[in-house]
């Protein structure tokens, strides 16, 4: 294994706008909302409950600070050293391998053989970075060593990020009639299968895991929740049937109505890209324009109105996986590698010996979605376009 130089902790500005840098406003947006509201909070000053004002910018930064301060090391030297990050992960994925195949001794090394695989990948992917200008040292070790957390620390505004902000919460007629009419049209249709833990119904859900395609995309469509949400599904599944992707394409349906923008998602696989994206478009020209959401997922790619792509971090999963780690929904990658990237342009300005309020949120944010753009490279994802990377 080679090892990883570090460049003085410089990076490269990207020059091209990048699909990755609109995901990184996206969920920054959506954070950044959230903390405007934090106006006050509660302390227990002499043994009596308080309101004590805040200053939500400043509080915003100093969250970032701290974490820049807590998380975020400098290198010890001058390098990285890549077979230390490889020696790790390989032993994590022999524990892994053993636990789950036992006494198979062939199931193991071929899982061994896979795991070295992928970790090279990735360490092979950060070293080109490095070499090539595009990232530095710091923020490749600050990547290997958060990504085990992206699940549950730093994806902790997810919440915040998936939530319909721009509508309020539909009244119980629109919900009950919205789920009627999704009973309506899915009940008596055939391969649909009700979420173990509720929620959502799965279309063709049981032919796609038979046929081990690889999820590569999804798209979500965002009807306007106070308006006809049941008819925008309703043509969604027309579109489908009308195209003869029916019983093919794969795709969940919310079964009531949240302050959600998932309310459907479409799978897509390199095996049924092209009929995804055309059931999209065709669906894009049938359902009227008032129908779907003024506003699309926020972490997401915009592709029409209301509709919205991402894609699967499927390289990434992997890698946790075959280490025995908790494996990330996209929407928990965009929060987390957000939250991360905030941090990392944190750490910069803390090494500059600067204080909360004398930074702003923006200058936090426009240092961060540089980094962004870099984590979302490490992480096995092209930021150019947000598709999974060759």
């Amino acid at each position: 294994m080679t090892e990883i130089p570090n460049p003085h902790e410089q990076v490269t500005q990207p020059l091209e706008q990048m699909a990755a840098v609109g995901v990184f406003e996206g969920v920054y947006g959506a954070f950044a909302d959230v903390a405007k509201a934090k106006v006050h909070r509660k302390e227990f000053v002499n043994e009596q409950v308080v309101h004590v004002e805040l200053n939500p910018a400043v509080e915003f930064v100093q969250e970032r600070f701290d974490v820049a301060q807590e998380k975020i090391t400098p290198l010890d030297n001058t390098q990285v050293h890549a077979n230390q990050v490889h020696d790790d992960f390989i032993s994590e994925a022999t524990t892994e391998a053993s636990r789950e195949y036992g006494a198979r001794p062939a199931a193991i090394a071929t899982r061994l053989e896979r795991a070295n695989r992928v970790v090279s990948s990735f360490i092979d992917r950060a070293t080109t970075m490095v070499r090539d200008g595009e990232t530095d040292g710091l923020t490749v070790k600050t990547f290997f060593g958060s990504i085990d957390s992206l699940k549950h620390s730093l994806s902790r505004g997810y919440n915040d990020l998936v939530r319909k902000s721009d509508e309020s919460v539909p009244d119980q007629a629109t919900k009950d009639k919205y789920a009627q009419t999704v009973q309506s049209i899915y009940g008596s249709k055939p391969n649909v299968e009700e979420q173990h833990n509720g929620g959502f119904i799965h279309v063709n859900g049981e032919r796609y895991l038979q046929s081990g395609e690889k999820t590569t995309d999804r798209y979500y469509i965002s009807p306007k929740l106070n308006g006809e949400p049941g008819e925008a599904v309703r043509i969604w599944a027309e579109t489908l049937d009308e195209l003869g992707l029916g019983e093919k394409l794969y795709y969940k349906v919310a079964t009531g109505l949240a302050r959600h923008y998932d309310i459907v998602i479409a799978y897509t696989s390199p095996e049924t890209a092209a009929e995804a994206e055309q059931a999209i478009q065709a669906f894009a020209r049938k359902c009227p324009p008032d129908l779907l959401s003024e506003t699309n997922m926020p972490s997401a790619v915009n592709v029409d109105k209301g509709i919205s792509r991402a894609p699967e971090p499927e390289q990434l999963n992997t890698l946790l996986r075959y280490r025995g780690k908790d494996t990330v929904s996209y929407n928990e990658l965009a929060a987390g590698l957000t939250e991360l990237a905030l941090s990392r342009a944190s750490y910069d300005f803390v090494k500059q010996s600067l204080q909360p309020n004398q930074v702003t949120p923006k200058a936090v944010a426009e240092a961060g979605k540089v980094y962004f753009v870099q984590f979302i490279k490490l992480a096995g994802l092209d930021p150019a376009q947000m598709q999974a990377a060759a």
